[in-house]
């Protein structure tokens, strides 16, 4: 959340992690664990393209503060694996190694992934300290010493399966005032361990330069992928230049070929509504649209109202109650977003257009006969993909209703010329259903809701 910069970040810094950071921590009356052996990162390159999560065949489904540590039980990572899931990031009060250990632990028995972004000497690495040998401010840390802090936080996760890297930073500055740290810091991950993810998430405001705020990240950070959160749904609408964020991140990931993944919204606060059922599937729909490799849910868990933020109840109630939208949530991954994002995780984004719009959004593109279909009835987001091999000539089209509050009957006709059969995709079985009224489709979509066509060109 941007608006007047209070951001995502100002909400959920983690409080007291200073001087200490350099230190491991412990908890008065704990009971110690045994010392993690040293591990030796597997070899994979520091390009870290191949990680855990990016290596995973299940579509990214992450979750943005979890249980906290009093409620890091089975039965609550059970509920969230559950629910569709597939990652969490650490946070929620996570602020010792301990606690985060053992969320990774029961993140290993549910099959979850993991992202760390809460270990303090990460903390240090990544936020709270600038690496540089000249050690020209007080507030830095040497490469060697940052190679130090992050080669002991790998020794004490690497031996959980759900480990899957670390968060090193939400929302930094996009004057890009941290970039050059934080690209050194993405080298000392991937020095230390080759198979973890450095992972940053961006935020967004209106009026900046955004396409080079994107350039220089890449460019200075060299980051696995581009994560960024910008929540459309207001009180008073939709939110103002939500649509040409996402081209313009679009546009940066596949000009530097990273994958983009975005945060959607599940809860209220201030001037962001209680999202319904169908907020939920259309902030996940029309992302896809735009190409999406991953989906995050900010919340799972709702924050403690003692940190001063206002929030409403998220999936889960501060009393570890499932609320309405857990269920909602759990419809929409199983149902549709594990089966869709897993199909449309290889295919390439080849064009976005919004059909019949009026006035036309900003930031967007009307749909024009593009060689594939002819015309389009209904006010709609179309996103036209490609196999990652060229020679294919097939493509898929993702229809997403463009209302999150009123259903829309959609006709598609294909072209002749180049299209001979098409499909729809169903998600119960992961193919396809001949449609045998082409070249004239017709489909109803309910509010928030979408398709996905498989065109058989030539």
């Amino acid at each position: 959340m941007t608006d007047a910069r209070r951001s995502r970040r100002w909400l959920f810094r983690a409080a007291g992690v200073g001087a200490a950071a350099l230190a491991a921590p412990t908890v008065a009356g704990a009971t110690p664990r045994p010392a993690t052996p040293a591990v030796t990162p597997m070899q994979l390159g520091n390009a870290c393209n191949s990680t855990p999560l990016l290596d995973d065949p299940r579509f990214p489904i992450g979750v943005f503060w979890p249980p906290p540590p009093d409620q890091s039980t089975a039965a609550n990572y059970a509920d969230m694996a559950g629910a569709g899931f597939t990652f969490l990031i650490t946070g929620n009060y996570q602020l010792d190694w301990q606690s985060i250990d053992y969320a990774l632990g029961l993140a290993d028995q549910y099959g979850m992934k993991a992202l760390v972004a809460t270990d303090p000497g990460v903390k240090a690495v990544g936020e709270m300290f600038t690496i540089d040998d000249s050690r020209s401010d007080p507030l830095t840390i040497s490469t060697a010493g940052a190679r130090t802090l992050v080669q002991t936080a790998t020794a004490r996760y690497s031996r959980h399966q759900s480990f899957a890297g670390f968060s090193l930073y939400d929302e930094p500055d996009l004057g890009g005032s941290r970039n050059v740290t934080l690209g050194r810091a993405t080298r000392v991950v991937h020095e230390m361990a080759p198979s973890a993810m450095a992972y940053i998430n961006l935020s967004y405001a209106v009026g900046l330069d955004y396409p080079k705020v994107l350039k220089d990240f890449i460019s200075q950070v060299a980051p696995p992928l581009l994560s960024f959160d910008y929540y459309p749904l207001r009180t008073t609408g939709e939110a103002e230049d939500y649509f040409l964020c996402w081209s313009q991140i679009r546009q940066a990931g596949l000009d530097s070929g990273l994958p983009t993944w975005t945060y959607v919204q599940t809860l209220p606060s201030g001037i962001f509504p209680q999202p319904t059922a169908a907020d939920l599937a259309w902030q996940v729909n029309v992302s896809l649209a735009y190409g999406c490799k991953g989906i995050q849910y900010f919340t799972y868990w709702t924050p403690d109202p003692a940190r001063g933020e206002g929030f409403g109840p998220a999936l889960i109630d501060l009393n570890g109650a499932k609320t309405d939208r857990y269920a909602a949530s759990q419809a929409l991954n199983h149902t549709w977003l594990a089966p869709v994002g897993k199909e449309l995780l290889p295919l390439v984004s080849e064009s976005v257009v919004h059909a019949n719009e009026n006035p036309q959004t900003n930031g967007t593109n009307p749909f024009t006969p593009d060689g594939y279909l002819t015309s389009v009835a209904g006010t709609v987001v179309l996103g036209r993909f490609r196999s990652a091999d060229s020679s294919v000539k097939d493509r898929w089209v993702f229809v997403a209703n463009r209302s999150n509050t009123a259903s829309v009957d959609v006709m598609l006709t294909t072209d002749t010329a180049a299209v001979h059969g098409v499909g729809r995709f169903d998600p119960s079985t992961g193919g396809y259903t001949p449609q045998s009224d082409a070249p004239c489709i017709a489909v109803s979509l309910d509010a928030g809701a979408a398709a996905l066509y498989k065109l058989s060109a030539s």
